[in-house]
């Protein structure tokens, strides 16, 4: 099967969701069998191999489709920005789309969520009429925790899969650990609207 995961801000490859995205294709290339590809809104071409995967950029939505009836995928998933192109793109050649959701863009919170998450109160959110397309023109919705599972089915009235996020120990490991080292855990934007909390919670109850 040919899987195409198309996405905006994936190379280079350094985010949490662009990480765990591609950790995912790499197994479904590795373990199974499957030819998987990323494709990336980037403004100059780039050609990247990662394992099986290959990530490829593209630098507008006609470049993009040009790229998907190349591919000729057998799926389109897509996240973050690329949901909306590749929907319609999807949509328009019969191609079967899942959308995976890494975050709020189209479940935005509240005013009263936004200063509790301390989020940006004055950052805008995709339009309802948009949001109504894409998870109804989409084969199959997906979100990263039972916590949005429950949001967006909330607001939507349809049904959300959960897949947790996949991750590599070889991508985020830095380097092989050496004799007498301590082991540090570290963690990247340290929001309270993406657990930080939880994490500060976890840290101070370790042993040091």
């Amino acid at each position: 099967m040919r899987v195409l995961w198309a996405t905006e801000k994936g190379y280079p490859v350094m985010g949490g969701a662009q990480i765990t995205n591609l950790a995912f294709l790499r197994n479904l290339s590795e373990k199974f069998g499957h030819d998987c590809r990323i494709f990336c809104g980037y403004p100059q071409k780039k050609r990247v191999k990662y394992g099986l995967v290959g990530l490829h950029t593209y630098r507008d939505i006609d470049e993009l489709r040009g790229m998907i009836l190349g591919f000729k995928p057998d799926v389109i998933i897509s996240s973050l920005e690329a949901i909306v192109h590749a929907q319609r793109i999807a949509s328009l050649y019969n191609i079967p789309s899942i959308q995976y959701l890494h975050s709020y863009e189209y479940a935005p919170p509240s005013r009263k969520e936004r200063e509790s998450w301390k989020v940006s109160q004055s950052r805008e959110y995709s339009d309802i009429n948009i949001a109504n397309f894409i998870f109804g023109a989409a084969d199959a919705c997906v979100v990263n925790s039972r916590f949005m599972k429950r949001r967006f089915e909330k607001k939507y009235g349809r049904r959300f899969s959960v897949i947790y996020p996949e991750f590599a120990l070889e991508d985020v490991i830095d380097g092989e650990p050496r004799a007498g080292e301590r082991k540090f855990i570290t963690g990247i934007c340290g929001f309270p609207y993406k657990g930080s909390d939880i994490f500060y919670e976890l840290a101070r109850r370790m042993k040091h």
